[in-house]
């Protein structure tokens, strides 16, 4: 969610270093979602994995409460 509290950097230099400070401070977190992620599909059988691989969209368009 964006904190409203903070204003959009006036330049193009802050903007970029606003960039950076996010992608570092998120790309741990989306490491350890990555890595635990692919655990999950490596440890789920094969017959179930289809449902890793499919759009979140697809995937509640496809369910019975869905229709």
């Amino acid at each position: 969610m964006a904190d409203t509290n903070h204003s959009v950097p006036a330049s193009s230099n802050d903007r970029n270093t606003h960039i950076n400070q996010l992608m570092e401070r998120l790309q741990p977190l989306l490491e350890q979602r990555v890595c635990k992620m692919t655990e999950t599909l490596t440890d789920t059988p094969p017959d179930g994995a289809s449902r890793f691989c499919t759009p979140r969209s697809h995937r509640h368009a496809r369910t019975p409460s869905a229709l």
